[in-house]
């Protein structure tokens, strides 16, 4: 299972979660991208909730604020991925004591360094 779930997908290329989505793929990721506004050009369907996650996901990347998570943190323990990586600016000791909670794995770290070393 490579499949990641990108919560805050963006189309905008200057945008983190942009840079960081097509290098997941590049790296033969599945990435499944998350927005309420807007449709993401991939081959993936976006899904515009958590709730709609249906499908086991093995890592979680967040590129929100932790205000725009704190609604869907429920779904978030619900899909249960091995690993959630909160990226610079988004993190949030509340949330991440939740997940751990759960045995969901928590890192804050950025996603693109980590796939630059070799760590993610």
């Amino acid at each position: 299972m490579r499949r990641i779930l990108l919560i805050g997908a963006s189309n905008n290329p200057e945008r983190y979660s942009n840079m960081a989505m097509y290098r997941l793929i590049e790296n033969g990721y599945t990435v499944i991208p998350v927005n309420p506004f807007s449709e993401i050009a991939t081959k993936e369907k976006t899904l515009k909730k958590l709730r709609n996650i249906t499908v086991d996901i093995e890592k979680a990347v967040i590129y929100i604020r932790p205000e725009l998570l704190e609604n869907d943190i429920e779904d978030l323990i619900r899909i249960n991925p091995k690993e959630v990586i909160f990226n610079p600016g988004t993190e949030c000791p509340v949330m991440q004591r939740k997940l751990e909670k759960h045995n969901i794995l928590v890192r804050n770290a950025c996603t693109l360094v980590l796939l630059s070393m070799g760590e993610f």
